[in-house]
């Protein structure tokens, strides 16, 4: 399943609407619709955001664990301060990620999990 799928399903077994997540983070119900069409991947950069309002990890929301456990205040703290601005390279990153065809970033999500998986260690 994919992060988007998550969020979705955990929006609906927790009552929240399209609408509450939207007015929770400041953007426009069209912002929410391109993001289920496929037409853009920038609900990335409101992982921190998102995770908080559903109450489970980041990780979670990325598919890299199965258990939902609470984002930790230290967790939020860092992706909040890395993807408010304080990281530039990192910042400078999702903005490139934005201007890709989304077919371009699914290959380049798919390289990212392949090379960390031999960071890892793990041959998956």
């Amino acid at each position: 399943m994919c992060t988007l799928d998550i969020i979705v399903n955990e929006m609906k077994s927790k009552n929240i609407t399209q609408k509450d997540l939207c007015e929770y983070l400041g953007i426009s119900k069209q912002a929410f619709t391109n993001w289920k069409n496929g037409n853009n991947t920038s609900y990335i950069k409101y992982l921190p955001q998102i995770s908080q309002l559903l109450d489970v990890s980041i990780e979670y929301l990325l598919g890299k664990d199965k258990k939902k456990l609470p984002t930790s205040a230290n967790e939020t703290d860092v992706s909040n301060a890395v993807l408010a601005g304080n990281n530039k390279e990192l910042e400078n990153l999702l903005n490139l990620f934005d201007e890709l065809h989304p077919d371009d970033q699914k290959t380049l999500l798919e390289h990212a999990r392949f090379l960390a998986s031999r960071k890892n260690g793990s041959t998956d």
